[in-house]
């Protein structure tokens, strides 16, 4: 690795724990690029070299969050059963909403609110759809688009996870995740396997 690439790495680090420290006092609305600057000790025109402005940093921030949790899952639930990949996707982000409960409160009451709730959702989206090309290479092939479904279920998290953290919190994330659990086991004995149904059609006949 070269220094540079050890710099920017630092530097995004940097502003990530500034950006992640300021939210706890104050709102993103109101959050400047300067304000990223001076926490992380950096200049202007280095934030720049990175990001484009504080809702690029936001995007770039909710995608890092996100890949760490969907690469420590990855290889740890059978593509037999994949609504354990995504009762542990909810977990994490139940989980990181509840510890970074001031910055939910914050960029949900934000003015840019439909703004941050699409950067989430093609977050969570990109996430899903990835894990539906895993699935085809290990041999589970759809019945339907699967554009139409990640949309779909992602567009589902968002909802549930909104209201979560609307309502304060109130339900247990153990609680939670056992309910979308069990609704994701039912929806997924919905969806039709094309390879099981020609096997199935092969042995009666």
């Amino acid at each position: 690795m070269s220094s540079k690439d050890l710099r920017a790495q630092k530097t995004e680090q940097a502003l990530r724990n500034a950006f992640l420290d300021l939210t706890r006092h104050q709102s993103f609305d109101k959050l400047t690029i300067q304000d990223l600057c001076n926490q992380a000790q950096i200049r202007r025109s280095t934030f720049y070299r990175h990001y484009q402005d504080k809702f690029d940093f936001l995007g770039q921030l909710t995608h890092y969050l996100l890949a760490e949790f969907n690469q420590k899952n990855r290889t740890s639930y059978s593509v037999l059963q994949p609504e354990d990949f995504y009762r542990a996707v909810i977990e994490d982000i139940l989980n990181f909403l509840q510890d970074y409960h001031y910055l939910s409160l914050s960029l949900l009451s934000s003015d840019y609110y439909t703004l941050i709730a699409d950067i989430l959702y093609q977050q969570i989206y990109q996430t899903i759809a990835n894990r539906f090309q895993l699935e085809k290479k290990n041999g589970f092939v759809f019945c339907m688009e699967e554009e139409r479904l990640a949309e779909f279920l992602a567009g589902g998290i968002i909802r549930v996870v909104f209201n979560w953290v609307r309502s304060g919190q109130t339900t247990e994330i153990d609680l939670l995740s056992e309910q979308i659990y069990k609704m994701l086991i039912q929806f997924w004995k919905s969806i039709p396997n094309t390879q099981q149904s020609q096997d199935s059609s092969e042995l009666n006949q």
